[in-house]
């Protein structure tokens, strides 16, 4: 321990030496150099601040408007129908900025990589989203107790909510990997306004006309988000589509064999047997659906999927 003393103190006297010999001005940094990346942070800044606020603007109007019953279940809806979307998403757009801005001068780099990402995403929330979409009329009394049946409606609304959400994650990072973070800043704050009003206007349904404020409002939002990037990036809307049609398609066969079971299923049944078979019947319906129809461009995006590993890798 005092040897460490002794070195930090040799290594000031040093310092104090080579600053005495070559003494170094402090400058005032040029207002013309800092402007730029200035005013990008500060798009950053607002643009975070908007986002998390209306994120959280829906359980403040249910608890306002509502009354803390209401909110409990609202509230315990959304972070259930988000846990796949957090678990999914979140991974990505923390880790995938790094790559976006290697590439933010190359369109036909940044369409390839949305379309792959677009695709992943689509394959592992759709069926995680609208399956709990699905079974969270079992699901809920079963698990948390018939007290809590008043969550349903918001969660099988917000459940199909964040399945659409998953899809509009990436198209915020690529803009500001291009350095538009100013339009994404003025999409947040516009969102922040927008949604507010939404929520309002929707409690006056209850918690799951909050929910459908989601589904009715946020598309206003989305929707310019998509034109900017396309344009950005020189994407047809039939190129982005052909990466969701997958999973859309296979969602599509989940939906069907699981409502037909349901309705085939004898009512006298118990809850958990029931929620068993629909649970097993949506992941098999969704995983032959992709393999009977998809199954060329499944192998495909495995080997992309492999390569861009590869390319992190070596990163």
């Amino acid at each position: 321990m005092g040897t460490g003393i002794r070195e930090r103190g040799i290594l000031r006297r040093e310092m104090a030496v080579v600053l005495c010999i070559l003494p170094c001005r402090l400058a005032w940094p040029r207002w013309r150099s800092v402007r730029e990346p200035l005013k990008f942070c500060r798009s950053l800044v607002v643009s975070t601040f908007a986002f998390y606020s209306y994120e959280r603007t829906d359980n403040l109007v249910v608890g306002k408007m509502l009354g803390q019953s209401a909110l409990g279940l609202y509230g315990a809806a959304w972070e259930l129908a988000n846990v796949p979307l957090e678990k999914i998403v979140t991974v990505l757009v923390t880790v995938i900025p790094s790559y976006l801005a290697a590439v933010q001068d190359q369109p036909a780099v940044l369409r390839r990589y949305l379309r792959i990402l677009t695709e992943l995403i689509a394959l592992a929330a759709f069926p995680a989203t609208i399956g709990l979409a699905l079974v969270a009329h079992e699901m809920v009394p079963l698990v948390f107790g018939k007290k809590w049946i008043g969550m349903v409606g918001p969660l099988e609304v917000l459940s199909f909510y964040a399945g659409f959400r998953s899809s509009v994650a990436l198209l915020s990072k690529i803009l500001i990997a291009m350095g538009d973070a100013r339009y994404v800043m003025q999409n947040d704050v516009t969102a922040l306004v927008v949604l507010t009003i939404a929520f309002y206007l929707g409690s006056f349904q209850g918690a799951i006309g909050v929910a459908w404020a989601w589904v009715l409002a946020y598309p206003l939002i989305a929707l310019p988000l998509y034109r900017k990037t396309f344009q950005a990036i020189n994407m047809k809307l039939s190129e982005y589509f052909r990466a969701l049609r997958p999973a859309l398609e296979a969602s599509l066969a989940m939906v069907v064999s699981v409502e037909l079971v349901r309705f085939s299923l004898p009512p006298l049944w118990p809850t958990v047997l029931r929620l068993l078979i629909e649970i097993a019947t949506g992941a098999l319906s969704y995983g032959a659906a992709l393999a009977l129809i998809h199954n060329e461009r499944m192998s495909v995006l495995i080997r992309k999927a492999g390569s861009l590993r590869s390319q992190k890798s070596q990163a």
